[in-house]
């Protein structure tokens, strides 16, 4: 009975208080994954202050903003500053506004979310997503699968990105970027958005364009995979009206006999993707595009001879059963001059596009 009660008295003062304290944390690790977990609120809802607020606080004098600019100037705390781990997220100047490190960035998303602060999260991740500078492209994932909880109010932040005035601060800087983001959440919900752009003036934007409307209207072939080589983006099966297929199909013609190769590139995965065998005359004639990039190897005079548009349309000709060599490979000397004999040299081509803002985040593997 007496070593019964020492026992008792043991587990009373040491063991139990031990099991207690393993308990507290056991839930307080369960909370902190709940918070890194936690679906964020409704965007609308979460920034409707900071959007009402958005122009008083940014002392804008210029044209006025749209409806999804003043949530992308809310949304991306451009008119609040937010701060997450001590570190502001923009570094304001005289010259203006610039967003903080990358990694900075990061560990202030990662700490904002983990503490279940949403909106300096989501602030913070768009940022990532617009900018994610030399971080690894896990980072920028991250980013991106966070705010796709937003779902329409992230398309709306992007948007709002593409329609900011040239001297609003900080989002002009990122149209390209926005629209690249744009494309990787292609669906039947973008796709006016994407026909409008598809004429733009600018063959940055008409290209990514043309691209987000064959991965929106993308079309399951009998026999062939739903992936597309060197695009990381899921395809899947949309309802599209034939209304809207007609209206794809003049898109996609315009757009293979566009005059900026990296439209024509577009047209041709956007052909492969949301086509049918009427279309292949089209890929086969995009399969002949005299459009070539040269890139320097380390041996003297090779270079790797590349030609986008024929890529493009030879993988989208695969999905139709049809093998075609799309030429090129490392060549030097005679082999190279006849290869790339009768073609045009685009390796420098900027026609059209504003090399100050050219995309940090590809959809794609190809060189357009």
């Amino acid at each position: 009975m007496e070593e019964w009660r020492s026992g008792n008295r043991f587990f009373y003062s040491y063991t139990l208080p031990l099991l207690v304290f393993l308990g507290v944390l056991g839930v307080l690790a369960v909370q902190v994954a709940a918070s890194q977990t936690e679906t964020p609120p409704d965007g609308a809802v979460l920034f409707r202050d900071e959007v009402v607020s958005a122009e008083r606080k940014l002392r804008w004098k210029g044209p006025e903003l749209s409806d999804e600019t003043l949530f992308a100037v809310a949304f991306s705390g451009l008119s609040w500053d937010p701060a997450s781990s001590g570190a502001p997220l923009f570094l304001r100047s005289k010259t203006g506004v610039a967003y903080e490190g990358a990694p900075i960035r990061l560990t202030g998303f990662q700490e904002a979310r983990s503490g279940g602060r949403h909106k300096i999260a989501a602030a913070f991740a768009f940022s990532l997503v617009l900018d994610a500078g030399a971080l690894e492209v896990a980072a920028w994932k991250l980013a991106f699968d966070y705010l796709d909880h937003f779902g329409v109010d992230f398309d709306a932040a992007l948007v709002g990105v593409l329609q900011a005035p040239e001297k609003l601060p900080l989002l002009p800087d990122y149209l390209y970027t926005a629209m690249d983001t744009l494309v990787h959440r292609s669906s039947p919900r973008l796709l006016p958005l994407f026909l409008t752009l598809a004429d733009a003036n600018d063959a940055y934007l008409r290209s990514r364009a043309v691209a987000g409307i064959g991965i929106a209207a993308f079309r399951a072939r009998e026999g062939t995979e739903s992936t597309y080589p060197g695009l990381p983006i899921p395809l899947k099966e949309s309802s599209i009206s034939a209304a809207q297929r007609r209206m794809i199909g003049e898109v996609l013609q315009r757009a293979s006999e566009d005059s900026s190769y990296r439209v024509r590139a577009a047209a041709a995965l956007a052909l492969g993707l949301a086509g049918d065998d009427s279309d292949l005359p089209l890929l086969e004639r995009l399969a002949k595009d005299r459009a070539f990039i040269l890139v320097a190897l380390d041996q003297k005079n090779a270079r790797r001879l590349l030609f986008p548009v024929r890529v493009q349309a030879a993988a989208s000709l695969a999905r139709f059963g049809k093998t075609i060599d799309s030429g090129g490979g490392a060549l030097i000397g005679k082999d190279l001059a006849k290869a790339i004999r009768g073609g045009r040299d685009v390796t420098r081509d900027e026609t059209g596009i504003r090399r100050d803002l050219i995309g940090r985040v590809r959809f794609h593997d190809g060189l357009w």
